[in-house]
């Protein structure tokens, strides 16, 4: 689950999907020089002479398709039950925003409390009910408020904002306060109640076409959407340790997009 199958297969060379079915031979990584790196030696549920063959296949009637591919045949596949955003991969994908309209430009940001940081920035118009999804980055150097700030009032002379919002994580109020003071830039609070509620909605979106994405701008959420996992089958909150602040800019951003 989670990032595992992308993990494994980059470290064995293997491809998402590939099965190990029984006498299938180890697979051996080697140096530039032809020495032994690692090795993996697939193993088998017939390998274990104790195991209650009726029990264990009754068990396995519990689990989903994929879930099923993984413990009976032993694939190194992706399951996406369990992801946060499951219709990541339904998303629709443009080169351009269409032509002919007047937009309106929103940026939402996450602030992690390690200066982790994610800005998303979405285009509106009053005549399209569609949100787009135009840039999602993750810049590096950004570890105060000034810093944050001068990158914030260029991308403000660019594009114009109608309307910025931030979370500042655990790094405290005093962000929004220090955009506010020294650089002009009307920062709000992002809204953050019932979050769980609003990714619902949100992958509705997703699923329908109501939100769209630049390709190009958007390879942050593209990869983090495709591997944040709920904390368990309640859905309640997320996994711990797993990235997930471009999802949230993102997620910010489209609630914010009141056209």
């Amino acid at each position: 689950a989670g990032v595992g199958p992308d993990f494994l297969c980059a470290r064995y060379g293997s491809a998402q999907g590939q099965s190990f079915p029984a006498d299938s031979p180890p697979l051996v990584v080697r140096r530039a020089d032809g020495t032994v790196r690692r090795v993996f030696v697939p193993a088998h549920a017939e390998d274990n002479p104790g195991l209650d063959w009726e029990q264990y296949n009754r068990s396995l009637e519990e689990l989903s398709p994929v879930q099923l591919r993984q413990f009976k045949n032993g694939e190194w596949v992706q399951d996406n039950a369990g992801l946060v955003y499951d219709t990541a991969d339904q998303a629709v994908f443009v080169d351009v925003l269409p032509a002919g309209h007047r937009w309106e430009f929103i940026l939402c940001f996450d602030i992690g409390a390690t200066n982790n940081v994610a800005i998303a920035i979405v285009a509106v118009a009053r005549d399209l009910p569609e949100v787009y999804v135009l840039s999602v980055t993750e810049p590096e150097g950004l570890n105060n408020p000034v810093d944050f700030g001068r990158h914030l009032a260029q991308l403000n002379k660019l594009y114009h904002f109608s309307r910025i919002c931030g979370d500042h994580g655990g790094l405290g109020k005093g962000y929004l306060d220090e955009f506010r003071k020294y650089f002009a830039i009307p920062a709000e609070t992002v809204q953050k109640t019932d979050k769980r509620g609003y990714i619902k909605l949100f992958n509705g979106a997703v699923a329908t076409g109501m939100v769209r994405f630049v390709r190009s701008g958007c390879a942050p959420w593209i990869d983090q959407a495709g591997k944040l996992l709920w904390k368990n089958e309640l859905r309640l909150e997320e996994l711990k340790g797993m990235r997930n602040h471009s999802c949230d800019a993102v997620l910010y951003c489209w609630r914010e997009a009141r056209h």
